[in-house]
């Protein structure tokens, strides 16, 4: 992928702790502006201008997804994650969550309900904060791209409608 980007990549295995780290720092300090990486890159980064995080395919583990998007503006200015998914990618519906409950992970079902979701920050909220501390926004500027398309004012209602796969947040 970095090939294809023609920019710097970072992994668990890309080099020596001290390559690893001058990637990082060409990237912080601006002289990279992308960075092809694992979740090996994201950890630690505590970078307050990031404004793009793109996942190539479905994230597997929803947990490591929120920790990586929430990256993504923490200087409180917007940002934008996306998630690049092959044709064939399909979301889960309530009657496949049920069936596949004994048989695929949690954190699995939960990315796939969030590509088929209509509130993406609903679907996330409701895993990690529970089902009764849900969280939904109605202030425009904190919707998700799917809530701020259909104009729904208080995110999701109900998980299955449509396929989303880009995520704003603030």
């Amino acid at each position: 992928m970095a090939q294809l980007l023609g920019c710097e990549f970072y992994h668990s295995r890309s080099g020596t702790a001290a390559e690893k780290d001058q990637v990082l720092q060409r990237w912080r300090g601006g002289e990279s502006k992308v960075v092809v990486g694992t979740s090996a890159f994201g950890m630690g980064v505590d970078y307050a201008h990031v404004r793009n995080v793109f996942h190539y395919e479905l994230p597997s583990d929803a947990i490591n997804f929120s920790q990586e998007v929430g990256r993504i503006g923490r200087d409180g200015k917007s940002g934008v994650s996306t998630v690049l998914l092959p044709r064939h990618a399909q979301g889960i519906d309530d009657e496949r969550w049920e069936r596949e409950k004994h048989i695929t992970p949690l954190a699995k079902r939960v990315m796939q309900r969030y590509i088929h979701a209509r509130c993406l920050r609903a679907v996330l909220s409701r895993y990690i904060d529970g089902p009764e501390n849900t969280q939904y926004y109605t202030d425009v500027r904190l919707r998700c791209s799917f809530c701020r398309v259909t104009g729904e004012a208080e995110g999701f209602n109900g998980l299955f409608d449509a396929a989303v796969k880009v995520d704003t947040t603030p």
